[in-house]
């Protein structure tokens, strides 16, 4: 039978988060003093508080054997160097008694050292005893005639009491608080009991919850003042509504705006490598870690890869007994149920892990706690038994943890997750905690939280994301090619060309083209004409304002609600009733049907990091430019000089006296990069006018507008310092590589033509024939301009020119 005496009580201290180490104990000092004045004892000393660590000397006034007190006042649990260090100082100090006093429980590594203390008493000149919130709890209700709460006359049934809790305020007041459970086993309701009669409403409770991130926030609450009265809000008992949205996946191949379907993800080999590699060693206990972390830039395609991941432990023989993902798109967490986020999220995975056959336990029901410790109840020791014993895994994986980390009305949450992840990782259980984030943004150093996950990341297994390769693009497309015939259409082979040239490594912009020819919003006759560009970041401007245009009618109703989402979410999440109260439905139901903004729980979102940040302040993606050069630069400006408006490819080949290919060559780079078009009617070549007058040195800076994210260039920049060079060798290898080529005369006759662009444009230079180099200033070679000095050629110097230390760009 439950009875009160048999219930679990502890004490609960709650003070304000912005008081500082000293005022904590303080605070503390005046609440345990006279607790040992009731024991008869007297401090012998000052007491001393230094941060949350104190310090106090007492007297038992009956025996005259004295005492040390050592105080914790903090969530953090009892480690045993703190044990260790106590046990010193009582030796130092030549004690009878060694109090620890804390506000949290110990490790299980700590109440070990205590157990073996305990056993060693007789041995020991002093006693060592440790007061924690049980313990306190008693202390409390003993020595300060604390009463109990009276639930006869409430018709509740003491059996639904899970726990009482003695709540102590920064005001120094008593409550108990009770943990009902509902019918389900889990807890819903929070009653609570003035002592000292004093009032608060249900509202008050709320806002004390939230404000010190305590899970009895998400709760029903029940508040009794003066033992007689109830007053309880309106919330159905059993029906509390935690909401937990797992990775929403696109329905189609055409579908951008949401993680691609697992038969539609492409790439990323090597980190799917490295992911089972990691939960193998788990399994297979050759690892101490659990925690797991992704981190890619965004449009990478974290999310799709989490789903692939998942849909593989399902479906993939070598998988499937031995691993389970289950995964939450953290973008649904309600701020006003944070507290109880986790707890649901556990007791979620768990009980979909067992309807799922992948944990075998019959008729088994979850029940979690819903503070640290999570996973300390008996239903989860036996889960944890049960993975152990049949070598399974359980994956739990929080995509797009940034909302967390950033969101200032998250910072509760992230202060749970962060004693989450510390208590995964000291069980060592067969269960991984992993998280994903875009790795491109920015916490500042003040920030707590930036401390906080560099602390974290120190105890996790971090995997880098790979680069979106050629091949994942080749194959990416030839499945688009595969879902175009399925709908009865065809991929034209230049469309294709064009695709692989402009996104070969964007695989976020290849999936939006793919679907933006899919749904007829590109003209293919343009591209098919060989008129198109290389798409830039001023072309990426174009597709998402004809994204708004399309479906916002020239209403701007349509683009403010998209633009009050975009800006809010910036710094909180954005709850669907917040929305719906400032817009009208028609125009919220049209954005939600266009996928311009998705749902996530209760929450609106916009559906792509990229394009939110286009919303709200015009930012664009850095398109990086792997574009290979047909011709020199020199034979391009040959050309171009010639164009007059009757000149046809013909006539061009005549007047340079070049074969016809080099000259079809130069027309398609002069197309991708000097906006000339061609007549396919007539043959003629056609140059644009305001490009024609300007001078080399005014068509350079122009170029390095458009070729400065080269991928050569990004490449080369992030090794070298301005002022650093390599050899033309090694420039050689990186062009090879990059582009997979496989005969030395190939690559060399590409990196010559590469070179001479890039010298052209300042980008870089040429030294003594055979050194390239980084320019001292920002798009200022030397060759700048000058299309003369800008041929790679043949002469050789001595490797003596190196300055000694210079470190090669394969170094």
């Amino acid at each position: 039978m439950n009875t009160l005496s048999n219930i679990n009580k502890k004490l609960k201290v709650v003070v304000p988060k912005h008081w500082s180490n000293d005022k904590k104990g303080k605070f503390w000092e005046k609440i345990i003093a006279p607790l040992f004045i009731e024991l008869r004892c007297e401090p012998i000393s000052n007491i001393e508080f230094e941060g949350m660590q104190t310090d106090i000397y007492v007297k038992d006034l009956l025996t005259g054997k004295t005492g040390l007190v050592e105080c914790k006042f903090h969530e953090k649990h009892i480690s045993p160097d703190i044990i260790h260090q106590l046990m010193g100082q009582a030796d130092d100090e030549g004690v009878e008694y060694a109090y620890l006093i804390s506000t949290s429980e110990l490790t299980p590594k700590a109440k070990a050292v205590m157990e073996r203390q305990e056993k060693k008493t007789k041995n020991q000149r002093y006693n060592l005893l440790f007061w924690g919130p049980d313990t306190l709890a008693d202390l409390f209700i003993k020595l300060q005639n604390i009463p109990l709460p009276d639930f006869t006359k409430l018709n509740i049934d003491t059996k639904k009491i899970k726990q009482l809790t003695l709540l102590l305020t920064q005001a120094e007041d008593f409550w108990w608080i009770a943990d009902e459970m509902g019918q389900d086993g889990d807890i819903n309701r929070a009653i609570i009991f003035s002592i000292r009669n004093q009032n608060l409403s249900i509202n008050e409770w709320k806002e004390y919850f939230y404000q010190h991130s305590l899970y009895w926030s998400s709760l029903d609450i029940a508040v009794v003042n003066d033992g007689e009265n109830i007053f309880q809000n309106n919330a159905p008992l059993e029906n509390i509504d935690i909401t937990i949205s797992e990775i929403n996946e696109a329905d189609s191949f055409d579908d951008y705006h949401r993680p691609c379907r697992p038969e539609d993800f492409f790439g990323m080999n090597n980190t799917q490598d490295k992911f089972w590699d990691f939960v193998k060693k788990v399994r297979d206990n050759k690892t101490k870690l659990r925690i797991l972390c992704f981190s890619g830039k965004t449009g990478i395609g974290k999310s799709s890869l989490v789903i692939k991941l998942a849909s593989d432990c399902l479906d993939t023989p070598e998988y499937q007994n031995s691993f389970y993902i289950y995964h939450v798109d953290v973008t649904s967490v309600d701020p006003a149920q944070s507290t109880l986020f986790i707890p649901s999220i556990i007791t979620k995975a768990l009980q979909t892990a067992i309807d799922n056959k992948f944990i075998e336990i019959q008729n088994h029901k979850i029940s979690t706690n819903l503070e640290p410790q999570f996973f300390a109840t008996e239903s989860i020791r036996l889960i944890f038994d049960h993975l152990k014993k049949n070598n399974k895994i359980l994956i739990l994986f929080f995509d797009q943890f940034e909302e967390i980390i950033m969101k200032e009305n998250l910072s509760p949450l992230f202060d749970i997750f962060k004693r989450l992840v510390y208590e995964v990782d000291s069980l060592k259980e067969n269960i991984v905690l992993g998280f994903s984030w875009r790795n491109d943004l920015y916490i500042p150093m003040d920030d707590p939280r930036y401390y906080s996950w560099q602390e974290l990341e120190k105890i996790s297994k971090k995997i880098e994301f790979d680069d979106f390769s050629n091949q994942d693009a080749l194959k990416l497309l030839d499945r688009f090619s595969e879902y175009l015939k399925q709908n009865g259409k065809d991929l034209d082979q230049k469309i294709k060309n064009w695709l692989y040239e402009n996104c070969q490594n964007l695989p976020w912009l290849l999936k939006k083209l793919c679907s933006d020819i899919y749904n007829q919003n590109i003209d293919q006759r343009q591209i098919s004409s060989g008129n198109k560009n290389l798409i830039n970041k001023f072309d990426i401007k174009k597709i998402f304002d004809a994204d708004i245009q399309r479906y916002v009618n020239n209403n701007p109703e349509y683009y403010n609600c998209l633009e009050f989402i975009a800006k809010q979410s910036i710094q909180s999440t954005v709850s669907k009733s917040e929305v719906c109260d400032k817009f009208n439905p028609d125009v919220i139901n049209r954005l939600v049907k266009a996928k311009l903004i998705i749902e996530t729980g209760k929450n609106y979102k916009i559906y792509w990091d990229i394009f939110r940040e286009f919303i709200i302040d015009g930012t664009l993606p850095k398109i990086t430019i792997t574009y290979r050069f047909r011709t020199r630069i020199s034979t391009l400006f040959n050309v171009f000089r010639l164009i007059q408006p009757t000149t046809t490819i013909v006539e061009l080949i005549e007047k340079t006296k070049n074969v016809e290919l080099t000259v079809i060559n130069a027309i398609q780079d002069l197309q991708n990069f000097f906006q000339v078009e061609k007549d396919i009617e007539s043959n003629k070549i056609i140059a644009p006018e305001n490009l024609v007058p300007l001078q080399d040195y005014e068509l350079a800076e122009y170029l390095a507008d458009q070729i400065e994210d080269h991928i050569i260039i990004r490449e080369i920049y992030e090794t070298l310092l301005p002022d650093q060079y390599i050899w033309d060798d090694e420039f050689k290898d990186l062009v090879r590589k990059r582009y997979g080529i496989l005969k030395p005369k190939t690559a060399k006759d590409y990196s010559s033509k590469m070179l001479s662009w890039f010298c052209f444009t300042g980008l870089l230079e040429i030294r003594q024939t055979r050194l390239i180099a980084r320019p001292i200033r920002a798009r200022d070679g030397q060759q700048k301009g000058k299309l003369a000095e800008c041929e790679f050629d043949k002469p050789k110097i001595h490797k003596s020119y190196i300055t000694p230390g210079q470190t090669s760009f394969l170094d």
